[in-house]
């Protein structure tokens, strides 16, 4: 994560919104470390991640997705009875709703929304529409899936 590139966009009072594209955790969190499972390994580096974004853009929208590496094992999708998605959407939520954005910043999504289809899959949809910049008027809707979902197709 290129944290300073984001400072100082943010410093300059650049206006954005921030797509994290995935893999919060580094590769090969499987291999070669004798504490911990590889889950709890993957959530505590998604965590610290989701902190530090947190603590330095809390006043804007972020979409953070899920990459190979952000899963409780490597190209492994949760199963039905975990509750990885349950336990990352209490993390991304605040990120995702911009529930610390100030009043004057549109949110993206509700909660409900967000849990209705976070839930089920690990994916969500939300709507960046009417931000003003200049004189253009910018109309996006992210759609957010993991990469993985196209590997088993």
């Amino acid at each position: 994560m290129q944290i300073v590139s984001l400072l100082t966009i943010k410093k300059n009072k650049c206006n954005f919104d921030l797509f994290l594209a995935g893999d919060m955790s580094c590769h090969k969190l499987d291999q070669g470390f004798s504490n911990g499972s590889t889950s709890q390994r993957v959530f505590e580096s998604i965590s610290r991640g989701n902190q530090l974004i947190l603590e330095h853009f809390s006043d804007i929208p972020v979409f953070p997705v899920f990459g190979n590496n952000d899963l409780p094992g490597h190209y492994v999708l949760p199963n039905s009875t975990s509750t990885w998605y349950q336990d990352v959407l209490k993390l991304w939520a605040p990120l995702i709703t911009c529930s610390k954005c100030p009043s004057s910043v549109p949110r993206p999504t509700t909660m409900k929304i967000l849990e209705k289809s976070f839930l089920e899959g690990g994916y969500y949809n939300a709507s960046i529409a009417g931000k003003e910049i200049g004189h253009i008027i910018r109309f996006i809707v992210i759609v957010s899936y993991g990469i993985l979902y196209y590997r088993h197709l």
